[in-house]
């Protein structure tokens, strides 16, 4: 029998509806900690340092966890559609497929809006958020390449591979758009290769 096009019904609704839905975060068990992360406001830039020791001393802290604290410790992750993959599985079920392992916090720098950075953990959610706003990070941005059609291209040492597959690209400095042209022009540009891609 066949569900398609058909009108199913839904058993999920009533407690929802009636406000008795449970969820993850309705739990609280003895000793249960609140984590909140500190996410990166650049799209591309070099984390210079990271400075924890006011949000460590924070009331009701318990841990702040940077890059420099899990260094060995952790692999890095790759994302596979919505799902965050480690990076030998990945590698296993897709041979074939090109993976882009992520760290889960950078020790370097961050390449997207909203990477987590540093994660506090802390014993109620309030004094979590309000460690985390003590946190001190020096970035130091990186020019970004933007290609048309697709949202980013970070300047990445495969720069080079990622223009190949676009048409046209803008290089920004602050936002303005300093040069543009076809992918393979800008390429070949000595301003672009030396400027932005460090070659």
């Amino acid at each position: 029998m066949s569900w398609m096009g058909k009108s199913v019904r839904r058993v999920e609704d009533d407690p929802l509806l009636k406000g008795r839905g449970k969820f993850v975060a309705d739990v609280r068990l003895p000793g249960t900690l609140e984590a909140v992360f500190l996410r990166s406001p650049h799209a591309h830039a070099v984390v210079r340092a990271i400075n924890a020791t006011a949000a460590r001393a924070a009331p009701g802290v318990t841990a702040v966890i940077t890059a420099a604290d899990i260094v060995g410790r952790t692999a890095p992750i790759c994302v596979a559609g919505e799902v965050h993959t480690p990076e030998r599985l990945l590698k296993a079920l897709k041979p074939l497929d090109k993976v882009h392992p992520t760290p889960l916090l950078p020790e370097q720098r961050v390449t997207y809006v909203g990477q987590p950075v540093a994660m506090v953990v802390a014993e109620t959610l309030d004094q979590a958020k309000d460690a985390a706003e003590l946190l001190a990070v020096d970035y130091e941005t990186i020019t970004q390449l933007a290609r048309e059609g697709m949202s980013l291209v970070l300047v990445e040492q495969n720069v080079a591979e990622s223009l190949a597959i676009c048409k046209r690209a803008y290089v920004l400095e602050n936002g303005k758009v300093v040069l543009s042209g076809r992918c393979d022009a800008l390429l070949a540009d000595d301003r672009v290769r030396q400027a932005y891609l460090g070659i």
